[in-house]
């Protein structure tokens, strides 16, 4: 019986590194795109064409967008939402994708390792296991 007790608080001791790993990433993720989302609007748009202009403020509000997406997301990692994994691969793969694009290399390599580290498959069996009442 103790041994069964000792290997299952390892399970969950490792669990819990796991989810709070994950959930710390994801919370970066957004924390750091709401940074630089408000930096970068702070520091003002020159005057430029006004096609630049909208680009520019496109590219801010998709980005604060997937930022709080990402921030809820986190959380919802660290409860053990059902819904917290889907959505977080799917923020990191939209977010890798405009970064990709704009050629952010801090944070494509960010979601890079976010994406890796969900696609584990000790985090997507914390998920997979959930079952919702």
């Amino acid at each position: 019986m103790s041994q069964l007790t000792n290997d299952l608080s390892a399970e969950v001791d490792e669990m819990d590194t796991t989810v709070t790993i994950v959930a710390t990433l994801e919370f970066m993720s957004g924390i750091l795109g709401l940074v630089f989302m408000l930096m970068n609007f702070a520091g003002g748009i020159y005057p430029v064409s006004p096609g630049y202009v909208i680009a520019i403020v496109a590219y801010e509000v998709i980005r604060g967008a997937l930022s709080v997406i990402a921030v809820f997301t986190g959380w919802g990692l660290w409860q053990l939402k059902p819904w917290s994994w889907r959505i977080a691969l799917a923020r990191n793969v939209a977010a890798l994708v405009l970064y990709l694009l704009t050629s952010s290399i801090p944070f494509i390599l960010l979601n890079t390792v976010i994406i890796a580290y969900l696609r584990t498959r000790q985090v997507r069996n914390i998920y997979a296991e959930i079952v919702v009442i």
